[in-house]
């Protein structure tokens, strides 16, 4: 039940009402049975009591009856005795006894015992003790055909009879021919204190005992309950005295629906109460409770019964009350738990979840009002926590991902004035590498000129007449080969400049790079590679411009001595060794300046190479910045959709920041 509750989409108020009503429903239904068993108990111990007291109510007119008639019977026979019985003996007169009373023989003498009943109104009988039987003599009981019932004995079975042969009395209740007499036995002794006889006085209530009956019958207990008497003991025990229907009937051998004897069971106790089953002709059953007590002086069983739905109707009524009082109970109490919940837990809670709804589409100004410090005022002061910090960290995401774009913008920027320098860098190592081929080639050509002058100058003896052009054209070759130092010493100039210049730009990029953080990392270590070029051009470029230098001076010592040669032609043949000498280290010399100018072209074919590969990273660290900047834009897009506390103050802020970013700086 509580599984498919969970389950279903009904809010919580109505499912902790709902568990709350089928909660307290099973409480009332509960307490409503044991109130209906604590209730039919004591209606029915009510119902107990209620025919107990009615009983002993009967009981006690029957037992003050009984002892009225006792105590009568027993005066009456105190007169008798006084008056007619004083004294007694008996006579055999032939076969037969004579009973004398006063003197005077009480054998047939009926008149003094009708004058008696005319005094009293009570039934006498004079009997005389006759071989061992008490034989009646004279009597005013008749008969139910009308005499009287003299010669009558008592039966020897009735305990009278037994009592009177004791010389006891007997007073009780017995049925003479028809008639219930209240009867007192007396026992009739001689001198010598011998039973010789008995009186009987009776007071015939059979008048009265039928209006008790009739009195009983008529009474009621409830609606349908009434009386009824059986006979407690002898031969004619459990037959019904008195009641209603059956009457008359011997009813010991009865059975209730369950088989049991419960006839045999009320007679078998003193008193008390019964509940059992009797089937109906329809056979359907109905429960009856009988209350009874014996009424030992008649020997009857006195019994009330009642059907048990008839004293449970009011109980009925009560069980109406209840469940109604149950139900207006149930629905007031659901209906205040329901209130009560929806002001403290439901109405909280929808609040919080509305919170949430609104966190999870973005907008985080919303707050849940909290005015509890319960469980639900914690969630909801956690729910509040929760849209503070979601809102700082998206702000603080917005923060960096601007600055991160600013950050790839300039580094964009740099990587773009880094490629201009670049290109410009490879175009002057161009422009470098052509001027050095065409100083390799002068340079080879100085050698070749050298080998020639150090021929010519062997062969100056032979040729003197022709030493004067000789001169002048060295002379001329001089002053080229003095113009093409100058110009090669220009040249390593712009070579040292470049280097100096890229090593610039190399420290630029180095901290550009540094700027950019794990995503500079790359670009730090090319920046790195192109500064230990930058480095070694440098390197190269000074000694290219030593080697230059010692060639001008050479150059310009030869020039000298060529003028001087030519100035002077006296003294060529004098000098001749020596200019051979000299044009020999100019040889000397020229072919180191080839090498030289040789490995200084290598070295700007290097710097060509690594300027190309700057090239090439200065586009990869140029395109990483664009990827950057638009994955920053990205999740500037992405965290847009949140809406924060104090937004327009926030995103001019933002706005001032992208209005003026930072050029990058670079060092001359």
């Amino acid at each position: 039940m509580f599984e498919k509750l969970r389950k279903t989409k009904w809010n919580l108020g109505a499912k902790l009402s709902l568990a709350t009503l089928l909660t307290v429903a099973v409480i009332m239904v509960v307490l409503m049975f044991v109130i209906n068993m604590r209730v039919t108990s004591t209606i029915q111990q009510r119902a107990e009591m209620d025919m107990q007291q009615s009983m002993d109510m009967v009981y006690g007119f029957l037992a003050s009856s009984d002892q009225d008639l006792r105590e009568r019977t027993q005066k009456i026979t105190k007169v008798f005795q006084s008056e007619h019985a004083r004294s007694a003996q008996t006579l055999d007169v032939g076969d037969r006894k004579v009973l004398l009373l006063n003197g005077a023989s009480a054998n047939g003498d009926n008149a003094l015992l009708d004058r008696f009943q005319t005094l009293t109104t009570a039934a006498s009988t004079v009997f005389v003790l006759d071989n061992g039987k008490f034989k009646s003599i004279a009597s005013t009981v008749e008969l139910e055909d009308g005499n009287r019932a003299v010669g009558a004995t008592i039966p020897e079975e009735l305990e009278a009879h037994q009592l009177l042969l004791q010389g006891k009395e007997y007073l009780g209740l017995i049925k003479l021919f028809g008639k219930e007499f209240m009867a007192h036995y007396s026992p009739l002794h001689d001198a010598n204190k011998q039973v010789i006889g008995a009186v009987f006085i009776g007071m015939d209530f059979s008048a009265f005992l039928e209006s008790i009956k009739k009195t009983l019958r008529e009474l009621k207990v409830g609606k349908d309950g009434y009386y009824f008497v059986m006979q407690t003991s002898g031969p004619q025990r459990g037959t019904i005295l008195v009641h209603p229907r059956v009457e008359g009937d011997n009813l010991w051998e009865r059975q209730d629906a369950q088989g049991h004897k419960y006839i045999q069971h009320m007679l078998g106790h003193d008193r008390g109460t019964h509940i059992y089953d009797v089937l109906n002709k329809d056979q359907s059953i109905r429960t009856m409770m009988t209350t009874f007590r014996r009424f030992a002086p008649w020997d009857w069983t006195i019994a009330t019964s009642v059907n048990e739905s008839e004293i449970l109707e009011a109980g009925k009524q009560l069980q109406l009350i209840f469940i109604v009082l149950g139900l207006l109970s149930i629905v007031t109490l659901t209906g205040a738990i329901y209130w009560v919940l929806r002001r403290t837990v439901v109405m909280p809670l929808y609040k919080g979840l509305e919170v949430t709804e609104a966190l999870a589409k973005g907008d985080l100004t919303q707050r849940a009002p909290v005015h509890s410090e319960d469980e639900i005022g914690k969630l909801l002061q956690a729910i509040n926590r929760t849209a503070d910090s979601l809102d700082g960290l998206i702000r603080t995401v917005q923060q960096k991902a601007n600055g991160v774009t600013l950050a790839s913008e300039e580094i964009a920027r740099g990587n773009a004035d880094l490629a201009n320098r670049t290109e410009s860098s490879a175009s002057a190592l161009e422009e470098t590498a052509a001027a050095m081929e065409e100083l390799g080639s002068t340079v080879r050509h100085n050698a070749d000129n050298a080998t020639t002058a150090d021929t010519l100058a062997r062969q100056a003896q032979q040729v003197v007449n022709s030493s004067g052009q000789t001169v002048t054209a060295l002379v001329e070759t001089m002053s080229g080969i003095n113009q093409s130092s100058q110009r090669i010493a220009d040249i390593i100039g712009v070579i040292d400049g470049i280097a100096f210049q890229t090593n610039i730009l190399a420290l630029n990029a180095a901290v550009e790079a540094a700027r950019a953080g794990e995503h500079g990392r790359g670009f730090a270590v090319v920046a790195s590679e192109v500064r230990a070029l930058a480095g070694r051009s440098a390197e190269a470029a000074k000694e290219i411009k030593t080697l230059i230098q010692n060639s001008l001076d050479e150059v310009h010592s030869g020039n000298a001595r060529a003028t001087e040669a030519g100035n002077s032609m006296q003294q060529a043949i004098e000098e001749i060794n020596k200019v051979s000498r000299v044009i020999s280290e100019i040889s000397h010399a020229s072919t180191e300046q080839s090498n030289g100018v040789g490995q200084v072209a290598e070295a700007i074919t290097s710097m060509d190479q690594a300027t190309q590969k700057n090239a090439a990273l200065v586009e990869e660290v140029s395109a990483a910045a664009q990827s950057l900047s638009v994955q920053a834009n990205e999740l500037l897009q992405a965290v847009a959709i949140f809406k924060l506390r104090n937004q327009g103050m926030h995103s001019s802020q933002l706005r001032a920041g992208n209005a003026a970013p930072q050029e990058p700086r670079l060092l001359p």
